[in-house]
């Protein structure tokens, strides 16, 4: 560039040199060049004087970057450029309908609507590329310069990008820095705010190691929770004890760390996602799910990613189990994680007010004591097998019209097929969408199909083929159904390429205009 305030970085690398070779990875190359000032002056002259204006820089793999740049999207000056992103969201048309002018769950409403209220998802649009004047609290005079540096680069997920970055301009004269840092907490205390009803869902992105949004949610009546009753009411009483002004004054007069853990462990399916989410819902909490199974999380990221969890956040640690055997060695084939890492972040998650955090596992016989002591966690909430309580308010729940006595009777009925058997509730919930076209007394009718499915299922567990032992008879019967016989002369198939990226390489949050490449999507 022939300019005196721009200076060189170096970093090893392994590249090719100019005669095909590799060079070591010990080799200093020049990567990039970058300016002293974040901005061509020249690129913004003809809008304002750049030495009376303060600015800020925001990369594009920052948490706040998609803020800044879906706000200005939305209060750009008519006479900045037209210049826009577009993109999917990641909620559905008909998600942000709260009113309650019809019934979607009503018996009666006619499907047919409800499928013509369906649709594609959405695309939101954010800025392009350009120099942009936008407002924000009565201030006219902001700016905000959106462009790429440098040359494409090759990514993680096998594909290039360029380095994007904004920057917003303030006038000094008007607030400058103070200004801008405003714009900017209030941009993030906007994106974290809980409001009735609804809440929304966080996942830390390991890759740029931030807390990324993925969809505001609506959320559902923790009455709508098929749980025993025990259960979900010592859970309730124990937050509605903990959130209470009384109960905060306590913990700061004592200088206890004011947070509660909970583990959920139990069967798979038997609804310790649902009873996360109508938690979120009922004190407006988001919802912060965090897999420190990742392989990529090292003990300073989980710390970091645990004490900058949204305000007033629910913080989930999936899948606690999946990390370290009893005898503490990791089970993540070369994890950076270690078993003291884990500890000190949960110890620290005090650091926001009124912390609520809750681990869940299927197999708390599996977790080190150490783990699950009294101060770590507070409070164990089991999730079992369906009971037949649980049986007759799912009933209940399709078929909200049929009298209590059918409720009794189909769990009644069901629980004799079973014949002591268990069974959980998610195989429950899949009889009912199966039996969505049966009447009330049509789905008790046919319950030994819970038993039949159940039967099955446990069978092809079973199996020497599940085990990869399937014989060769029966491989040979397997194939010759599955696969027809290729006519003869027939040309080959032609080959299948298949490029996956794992965890939303293609997902666009709903908040922030960075792709994640990671796989830390991993769901219950």
């Amino acid at each position: 560039q022939n300019r005196d305030d721009w200076s060189v970085w170096l970093r090893p690398d392994q590249v090719k040199s100019t005669n095909g070779t590799t060079t070591g990875a010990d080799t200093l190359l020049v990567v990039m060049t970058s300016a002293s000032c974040p901005f061509n002056t020249e690129t913004v002259a003809h809008a304002f004087d750049p030495s009376a204006m303060a600015y800020i820089e925001m990369a594009s793999d920052s948490s706040i970057y998609g803020l800044a740049a879906d706000y200005i999207a939305k209060h750009v000056a008519e006479a900045s450029p037209h210049s826009r992103r577009v993109q999917a969201t990641n909620a559905s048309c008909d998600s942000h309908d709260t009113s309650d002018s019809e019934d979607e769950d009503s018996l009666d409403s006619d499907m047919s609507a409800l499928h013509m209220k369906q649709c594609a998802r959405p695309t939101a649009l954010t800025i392009g590329l350009g120099l942009f004047s936008f407002t924000f609290g009565g201030e006219e005079s902001l700016h905000a310069l959106h462009e790429t540096v440098g040359e494409p680069v090759a990514n993680g997920c096998g594909s290039v990008e360029m380095f994007t970055r904004l920057v917003l301009f303030a006038p000094k004269a008007s607030g400058g820095l103070e200004l801008l840092q405003s714009f900017c907490d209030k941009l993030i205390a906007d994106s974290e705010r809980t409001r009735k009803d609804m809440f929304s869902i966080y996942r830390f992105d390991v890759r740029r190691q931030y807390w990324r949004r993925e969809v505001r949610a609506k959320a559902r009546p923790i009455e709508s929770v098929v749980l025993p009753g025990a259960t979900k009411d010592k859970l309730v009483a124990d937050i509605d004890n903990f959130l209470s002004p009384k109960t905060a004054k306590w913990y700061g007069m004592h200088g206890v760390p004011y947070r509660r853990s909970y583990l959920f462990h139990g069967v798979p399916g038997s609804g310790k996602t649902s009873l996360l989410q109508a938690v979120a819902g009922k004190y407006e909490r988001n919802l912060c799910f965090l897999a420190p199974a990742h392989p990529d999380v090292t003990d300073d990221m989980l710390k970091t990613a645990v004490q900058n969890t949204p305000a007033k956040s629910l913080l989930v640690l999936e899948d606690i189990d999946a990390l370290f055997e009893k005898d503490r060695t990791p089970k993540v084939s070369k994890s950076p994680l270690t078993f003291s890492g884990l500890l000190n972040a949960l110890d620290g998650v005090g650091a926001s007010k009124g912390s609520l955090i809750v681990l869940t596992s299927n197999f708390r016989d599996r977790l080190d004591a150490a783990l699950i002591r009294p101060g770590r966690v507070d409070l164990h909430v089991e999730f079992g097998h369906a009971t037949g309580e649980q049986m007759s308010k799912l009933f209940g729940q399709f078929y909200p019209r049929a009298p209590s006595a059918d409720a009794a009777l189909f769990a009644e009925r069901t629980l004799a097929v079973l014949d002591g058997r268990s069974v959980a509730m998610c195989a429950l919930q899949h009889y009912f969408i199966t039996s969505r076209t049966r009447s009330a007394a049509e789905a008790i009718e046919h319950v030994e199909e819970i038993a039949e499915e159940l039967t099955l299922t446990r069978a092809e567990a079973a199996s020497p083929a599940a085990d990869g032992k399937e014989s060769t008879t029966e491989k040979k019967a397997t194939t010759s159904k599955e696969r027809p016989k290729k006519p003869k002369g027939a040309a080959p198939p032609p080959p299948v390429h298949v490029h996956v990226h794992l965890g939303g390489a293609n997902e666009v949050p709903t908040h922030d205009g960075a792709d994640g490449c990671d796989g830390d999507d991993a769901d219950e």
